[in-house]
């Protein structure tokens, strides 16, 4: 997880060096003015439609979304130049490892900036997840969700979520957050701008409508290995199963990690001081951390 929150957050405030490409005659803007989408449905892999929130970009070009974005141009025919690849209406240069999209789990989502299920992240314009067992998810489209499914940010039936700890969604939460305010240049969820809102899934497990509530706040304390108040405690004990795992034994501080994601919590820990992001983001990427 740490890699790759730093490098979904941090990248965000990198520019890319943008080579000329004249092999089709097109040569293509420096970043400052971005690249013409020219008609296309979509910006290529890495690369984002202009924000109407940033004063210097123009509707209907792409920006980078990375320091290592790929170099691109507009495909004009059924094949690209040597050294690209053909990304829908896009050339892109080289061929691009997603490691995080290299699991059977993954879903696609019908807006960058959907917000994704209960245990799920976004991560380009998919839901991926590092659960071993994550809930089931389908697109709610018009229609109610079925027996045994929770209706979740009004676009997902989701089910089978209550083998998750308090840590796994709420983890999955932040990262998910973070990445659409990276991706998307500072907008927000499609689903509403707070990010300490609790999803539908998780106020039906835990009882609380925000992710810092009192059972998200003793979670958290437990992750950083916090001492817990026998309030604290109680909370987290009769949360789940799974959360109650991760109890150290009375009297002591610090989790036992038998969450799914509690290990790689608690590993993200020592990273904390690696997270040099000031503002919104700092503040968010330190608390997936568990800071």
């Amino acid at each position: 997880m740490k890699v790759a929150i730093a490098s979904g957050l941090l990248a965000a405030g990198f520019s890319a060096a943008l080579p000329v490409q004249a092999q089709t005659g097109f040569v293509r803007p420096d970043r400052t003015d971005g690249v013409p989408m020219e008609g296309a449905s979509r910006c290529p892999q890495r690369w984002q439609e202009s924000s109407r929130l940033a004063s210097d970009e123009r509707v209907g070009y792409c920006y980078p979304s990375y320091a290592n974005s790929p170099s691109i141009m507009r495909r004009t025919g059924s094949n690209c130049p040597s050294g690209y690849g053909v990304d829908g209406e896009w050339c892109s240069q080289g061929h691009i490892e997603h490691p995080l999209l290299n699991n059977p789990n993954v879903m696609a989502k019908a807006h960058q900036a959907d917000r994704c299920p209960a245990g799920f992240y976004t991560y380009l314009d998919k839901c991926t997840t590092e659960l071993a067992r994550p809930p089931k998810a389908r697109v709610k489209g018009g229609g109610a969700c079925r027996a045994g499914e929770i209706a979740e940010w009004g676009i997902w039936c989701t089910s089978d979520f209550e083998h998750l700890s308090v840590q796994d969604i709420r983890s999955a939460h932040y990262r998910d957050w973070n990445y659409i305010y990276s991706m998307t240049r500072g907008g927000n969820p499609r689903q509403g701008p707070g990010d300490e809102d609790a999803s539908e899934v998780y106020k039906h497990m835990f009882g609380d409508s925000k992710l810092d509530g009192p059972v998200g706040s003793a979670n958290g304390a437990l992750v950083r290995g916090e001492r817990l108040s026998t309030e604290q405690r109680n909370l987290l004990a009769n949360a789940n199963a799974a959360t109650a795992a991760m109890l150290p034994p009375e009297g002591a501080g610090g989790s036992t990690a038998t969450s799914a994601t509690a290990g790689a919590a608690d590993a993200d820990k020592s990273q904390c001081d690696e997270v040099k992001l000031r503002g919104k983001l700092g503040q968010l990427a330190r608390r997936a951390l568990g800071c």
